[in-house]
């Protein structure tokens, strides 16, 4: 009877420690990114120590395995730690930071400007040691390229945190493994798969100093649920030697015929595609950071709070930088316009919109921008822009593909305009009735029923 019991209770301890191992959540690895210090003179931006760190951490989170602590959160600590945001490039102080935050590893680094060039040194510290696990560098003529090159920074990076999981499942060429979307794993992500062989020990202490790995094979992810991916199997050492338990590891090496990209390999044209659509996702968060801030600025101003001098020329600023890059988009010279206006300069605004509409002759942002921005000049009497805030929200109406709630919104403020500028009541209902016909739901259909009632 006692022996039975003893093996219910190592059966019943083996299920549990491989609970505990293998039915947690996969926890991202947790990292603080410091600005970097600025070292020489002649940057194009006070902000560039800033900016770079804002690159560096754009670049982790895209790759969706780390966990990157909040910028406002760590200024929070920096600060009652009486630690400058750019000042912590010690390891030790890093070290220390890195504790109370909870991360595993702190990046910090220092840009330099060297005649023309610029040069982004990183150092990668880990907290519990307090030593430099790795340290990169790049060096560039323009920003343009400097943003590019610590973007492949940041992916040298990422390979000192490979993803490590099990094989939980083998059918036929196929196999299931413990890692998902919420380990970071992707679409085409590769793995070496081995077993632990004997166990090394120092040869006087007896302490074990490493376990052998025996590679049995490697694997490419086809299908990622939230956590576990299906794999295939590329190869293996011998026939069915990839079996339930071994171990997997994110593998460095490019296979034939493809180029890495992050941590995981891409044909080539997939990955044009994919710096695209990161480029184009990087400039929308951009642009809208800055529009953000011009709003921000026209809401003080009306408050009367002094302040918004000071946010409408950083959203300038902003907007200068981002313009290098974005010369062409009809975005940009919006941004500008809006950034003027605000700051009473109606001829600069026009201006921008002007070359914003040589860019896009149907932008319909710009448009819409152009009407509210004359219907407010209408208000304050000037009868010449009243014509011109008609007539800009009746070119937004022109625009291709416009969705319903869009052209709500137009026909709303378009009905405001023969409203309040014209005196048309008649030709303001007809808008704002269309404007519900178009999308009752929507804020825009609400305000045009709150309207129509109020006639």
């Amino acid at each position: 009877m006692r022996k039975y019991v003893v093996t219910l209770v190592l059966i019943f301890l083996c299920v549990f420690s491989y609970g505990a191992a293998h039915g947690s959540d996969f926890k991202k690895t947790r990292i603080a990114v410091l600005d970097f210090q600025i070292q020489g003179a002649g940057f194009e931006t006070e902000d560039m120590g800033k900016i770079v760190a804002e690159w560096m951490i754009t670049a982790l989170v895209q790759e969706g395995r780390f966990d990157v602590i909040e910028r406002r959160l760590l200024e929070k600590v920096l600060k009652e730690q009486n630690l400058g945001a750019s000042g912590v490039v010690d390891t030790q102080s890093a070290s220390k930071l890195g504790k109370v935050l909870g991360a595993r590893v702190v990046i910090s680094g220092t840009v330099i400007k060297l005649s023309r060039l610029t040069e982004v040194n990183t150092r990668l510290i880990d907290v519990q040691t307090g030593s430099i696990l790795a340290a990169e560098k790049v060096t560039s003529e323009t920003t343009t390229r400097l943003a590019k090159l610590i973007n492949l920074m940041a992916i040298k990076i990422i390979k000192n945190f490979p993803l490590e999981g099990y094989v939980v499942e083998r059918s036929g060429d196929r196999v299931f493994i413990d890692l998902g979307k919420r380990a970071g794993v992707r679409k085409g992500l590769q793995f070496i798969v081995y077993k632990e062989g004997k166990i090394i020990r120092h040869p006087k202490t007896g302490e074990v100093l490493d376990i052998e790995r025996i590679e049995t094979g490697q694997i490419k992810v086809e299908d990622v649920k939230e956590k576990t991916s299906t794999a295939r199997i590329l190869k293996e050492s011998s026939d069915g030697v990839i079996a339930y338990g071994q171990m997997v590891r994110s593998a460095a090496e490019k296979s034939s015929g493809e180029r890495e990209i992050g941590f995981y390999s891409l044909p080539p044209e997939d990955k044009q595609e994919r710096l695209k659509a990161e480029k184009a996702r990087d400039t929308k968060a951009k642009f809208s950071s800055i529009d953000e801030k011009v709003e921000r600025a026209r809401r003080m101003k009306a408050e009367g709070d002094s302040q918004w001098k000071t946010l409408v020329m950083e959203a300038f600023r902003d907007a200068q930088i981002a313009y290098r890059t974005n010369a062409r988009s009809p975005e940009i010279w919006l941004l500008f316009a809006k950034c003027y206006w605000v700051n009473n300069r109606l001829k600069k605004a026009e201006g921008s919109l002007q070359k914003a509409f040589y860019f896009n002759s149907k932008f319909v942002d710009g448009y819409v921008f152009r009407g509210e921005m004359y219907y407010e000049e209408g208000l304050k009497g000037y009868e010449k822009y009243k014509d011109l805030a008609r007539s800009s929200f009746e070119s937004a109406m022109m625009g291709s593909d416009i969705d319903n709630e869009t052209k709500a919104m137009i026909l709303y403020k378009l009905g405001k305009v023969h409203s309040d500028l014209y005196g048309d009541k008649t030709k303001a209902k007809e808008l704002w009735d269309k404007a519900v016909e178009s999308s009752a739901q929507s804020m825009w259909g609400s305000k045009a029923q709150e309207s129509l009632a109020s006639l």
